[in-house]
């Protein structure tokens, strides 16, 4: 079998024709042609079949060969034409070669015919190929400049969608296609998001400008991870919208995954209204490679950007101390604001400067902790102590990881200032040891004050039975001088516990300073300068006013004391209000309004050790037997029971300030009066049922009330009160009760005994108090208390008062 040769032959004669199809028969062409004779016959050949060669007559009855020699060339410039005409001459022959025939032969002659046909069919196979080449050659110029400007876009600046913008908008203009989209796999990886598109836009696109993982050609695409593409869309079944082709006139489509390590980021496609080539299909694959490696880094640029502005942003507004600094020398490369505030310092004070210059360490043995810790590794919550520039020491929580900063070794430090918490654990500690202590004093304080009020009463007994003259009244008086003392001393560890009965009212401070300062001139002596300022307008407090003296006594004294050769005590009241800003530096304070009582003195001073100390109780720096250790504890505990706060200032040689602030209360008419004592003790025959667990001291309150005439009944604890009070036949005009019993307690026994005898009246007893008496200190309104110790004319007439009210 002969090489395939199609010829079409323009030729009215069908004589001549099968001589010209004998003749390439023989020359082993295995021939396929078609014979037209006219016009219309030569259009409709053309366009339903693609011919090798074109043979015509030169002149024919309906048809010239001019004529079809221009429909061919019209078609295609490469088809050789040759005419074979059996009259023709020179000129003629001349004119159709001009007209771009390759070849003309004599019908009479056809010796010629399969040379020249061979030739011509040489030349044009020479003629694509060189057209093919250099179709090719500007291709890849225009797929080099393709590749230009797609890498100078992904690496221009702004953002990324504007770069993919002008990448698709290149595709279109260098490959000459109607239209290329560029899509990016969105957060979730189920869709494909468009990012860029230029020409026409892709098809089945909803208002989201996406498409599911999997949908159409280019979901398809971003699914398989492989390339696709089609010179035949309308025909093609892998093709999603094919009617949409149609409309647009497209033929073909190509559309490439953007893969970076096996992972799929995206697609690139694009549609076209003529073939393309497979040069330009082949080489698109590098440019979507070149993209996916683009794309890729610039979401990676993008997200160190962002983390950057993010790291920025927590930086600057960061509460936690923040600095940069070099590893090899510590020089501070950047710090925040948190940084600064923490130690009183500008930026400019400190960028470029090491921690050693701007005097950062306040033990330098935790410098070389930290710098031992950073040489093992990365440091982790290290506490050390630092100082601001004014020499104020915090305390610091450090933690130390090693970055590179273009590629410089640095140091990223969190310092976390915890002086605030570190203060609030030890005045947590401080409470605790106290409540400790305190529980401890009370129960001590309780069980004296029991004995005090039996040694009193009994002294007093005793001293009602002498005559004036008698030598025993001396040694009986130093004995109730002492109880009196023992019992002050029992008041302080009760204060101190808050264990101890108050009557708190609204009082003015100034008031109470002024009626002291008499008293205090002749307690501090002649040496001590005593200098009062009171602030005009002061606010009121509710406190009990004999504690707000014991503080003032408790206070001024230690001032004489830290001042033994002289000096200047200053007593001051004003009005504060505590604002935010002054909390963050005091953590023990709250908002709101107080008023502030100050005792300062020029005296001795302390140091930051003894300030540690100076409110736990029983702690003194006075020589043996010249303290307690109580007056302070003891303010502590007042301030405290009232809702208030003490801030101390003292430096040693440079004297102590002692500042007190109460909360502000708006003042309340009705103050009680304090009652007139009568000249003897009152009397009385009314019945009272006296409960008491101490047996001592229920004997003498039941020996002195029978003394001044009452009918006494006495129990040792509740349980025996009731049962005696329902066999008692007779009234009971009063109830004298301890508050803390074992079995039942005053409280509950009040409560009980209402019932069998809500006449009966309540005079509550105690050393010190529980909740049910007492709320926080606080008596609750309406209940009589008689506080232990007490002496026989303290009972007496604590019991006519209570008999006596309506």
């Amino acid at each position: 079998m002969g090489a395939p040769l199609r010829v079409l032959i323009a030729e009215d004669s069908e004589n001549d024709t099968l001589l010209l199809v004998r003749e390439l028969k023989r020359a082993g062409y295995d021939l396929t042609y078609e014979r037209v004779e006219d016009k219309t016959g030569m259009r409709a050949a053309l366009e339903h079949n693609a011919w090798d060669l074109v043979i015509g007559d030169y002149s024919m009855p309906q048809f010239s060969g001019t004529s079809a020699l221009l429909m061919v060339r019209e078609r295609d410039p490469d088809v050789p034409f040759i005419f074979v005409s059996g009259t023709i001459g020179e000129d003629v022959a001349v004119e159709a070669m001009r007209a771009g025939a390759q070849d003309y032969l004599s019908k009479g002659n056809l010796r010629r015919l399969i040379p020249a046909i061979e030739r011509e069919l040489r030349e044009v196979e020479n003629r694509r190929e060189r057209r093919r080449a250099n179709a090719e050659l500007v291709e890849r110029a225009r797929l080099g400049e393709l590749n230009s400007e797609v890498g100078v876009a992904l690496t221009q600046g702004g953002p990324l969608r504007d770069s993919l913008r002008r990448c698709a908008d290149a595709l279109v203009r260098h490959i000459d296609v109607a239209g290329a989209s560029l899509w990016t796999v969105d957060e979730t990886g189920a869709a494909l998001e468009l990012q860029a598109n230029a020409g026409v836009a892709p098809p089945g696109l909803g208002a989201d400008q996406r498409l599911r993982w999997g949908q159409g050609e280019i979901g398809g695409i971003a699914r398989d991870g492989q390339p696709y593409s089609t010179n035949e869309v309308p025909g093609d079944l892998r093709f999603a919208d094919p009617a949409w082709a149609a409309r647009e006139g497209l033929v073909a489509f190509a559309g490439y995954p953007l893969i970076v390590q096996e992972r799929v980021v995206g697609v690139m496609a694009m549609y076209a209204r003529h073939p393309l080539s497979p040069f330009v299909i082949k080489s698109l694959a590098p440019v979507a490679d070149g993209l996916a490696v683009g794309i890729e880094r610039r979401r990676a640029e993008d997200e160190l950007r962002r983390s950057e502005q993010r790291f920025e942003r927590v930086f600057r507004a960061s509460p936690v101390g923040i600095t940069i600094s070099t590893l090899a020398e510590g020089r501070y490369v950047d710090v925040n604001a948190a940084f600064l505030r923490m130690i009183g310092r500008t930026r400019d004070e400190v960028i470029g400067r090491t921690s050693l210059d701007i005097g950062f360490w306040r033990d330098t043995a935790d410098r070389e902790r930290v710098i031992h810790e950073v040489q093992s590794g990365a440091l982790q919550e290290l506490e050390v102590t630092v100082q601001a520039k004014d020499g104020t020491v915090r305390h610091a929580l450090v933690a130390i990881e090693r970055i590179e900063i273009g590629g410089t070794p640095c140091l990223v430090s969190l310092v976390h200032d915890v002086s605030g918490p570190k203060l609030l654990e030890q005045q947590l500690h401080q409470a605790q040891k106290m409540e400790a202590v305190g529980r401890l004093a009370g129960g001590v304080a309780h069980d004296f004050n029991n004995l005090l009020t039996v040694i009193t009463s009994y002294t007093q007994l005793l001293l009602d039975e002498l005559a004036p003259t008698d030598t025993k009244r001396e040694d009986l008086e130093q004995i109730s001088k002492a109880a009196a003392g023992a019992a002050g001393l029992t008041r302080q560890l009760l204060a101190f516990s808050r264990q101890q009965v108050i009557q708190p009212r609204i009082v003015d401070v100034n008031e109470i300073v002024a009626g002291a300062e008499k008293l205090l001139q002749r307690l501090i002596g002649e040496d001590i300068e005593l200098v009062a300022v009171r602030a005009p307008n002061l606010g009121k407090v509710k406190c009990d006013p004999g504690q707000l003296e014991q503080i003032i006594m408790n206070l001024v004294v230690n001032s004489r004391d830290a001042m033994p050769k002289g000096g200047k005590l200053t007593i001051e009241t004003g009005n504060a209000e505590m604002d935010e800003a002054y909390i963050r530096g005091h953590p023990v304070a709250q908002l709101g309004q107080y008023v502030m009582l100050a005792v300062t003195d020029t005296g001795i001073g302390m140091d930051a050790a003894t300030q540690a100390h100076i409110f736990e109780p029983f702690f003194t720096t006075k020589e043996q037997g010249k303290g307690t250790g109580l007056g302070l504890a003891t303010v502590y505990a007042i301030v405290k029971q009232v809702g208030g706060f003490i801030w101390v200032y003292s430096e040693p040689g440079h004297g102590t300030s002692f500042k007190i602030y109460l909360p502000r209360v708006l003042a309340e008419s009705g103050a009680a009066q304090a009652a007139t004592p009568g000249e003897s003790m009152p009397r009385g025959t009314e019945t009272v049922l006296v409960v008491e667990d101490a047996a001592s001291l229920r004997a003498v309150i039941r020996q002195v009330l029978m003394r001044l005439g009452y009918q006494v009944l006495d129990a040792a604890d509740g349980e025996l009160a009731l049962k005696l009070a329902e066999r008692h036949r007779g009234p009971i005009h009063l109830l004298l009760t301890d508050v803390v019993m074992p079995v039942l307690g005053g409280r509950q026994l009040m409560e009980r005994l209402a019932k069998l005898r809500p006449e009966t009246k309540v005079l509550f007893t105690s050393g010190y108090t529980d909740d049910a008496v007492v709320r926080h200190g606080v008596l609750e309104a309406g209940i009589p208390f008689l506080q232990k110790p007490f002496t026989p004319d303290g009972l007496a007439r604590a019991v006519r008062d209570v008999l006596d009210r309506r």
